[in-house]
């Protein structure tokens, strides 16, 4: 259950090479998103050949050891429509902060 899976990463290549834990998204090889996740297409990637879906809701730290080889890159609309679905997932918690 714990192998190899892919994953988004989200933290900078620095703090990745000093630390044995990297943050990020997992991807699963299902054909559609629902309304907080996104769908892999050629339209959101820079380089690589991935299929599946980037799953917001289930943003995780890990460790390096479970990182597999490098399989692609998003594009810059790519990572904006992460980073939108990320405040859309994240928002409640943003919201709540500001009544307190």
């Amino acid at each position: 259950m714990n192998g190899v899976r892919p994953f988004l990463v989200l933290t900078s290549t620095n703090y990745n090479d000093n630390s044995g834990t990297v943050t990020g998204i997992p991807c699963s090889n299902k054909e559609f998103a629902t309304k907080g996740q996104v769908l892999i297409t050629k339209e959101i990637l820079k380089e690589g050949k991935v299929s599946g879906v980037i799953k917001t809701e289930m943003l995780t730290t890990i460790s390096k050891g479970r990182l597999g080889r490098y399989i692609g890159r998003l594009n810059d609309r790519g990572s904006v429509i992460v980073g939108d679905k990320l405040e859309y997932f994240l928002v409640p918690l943003r919201k709540k902060i500001k009544k307190e």
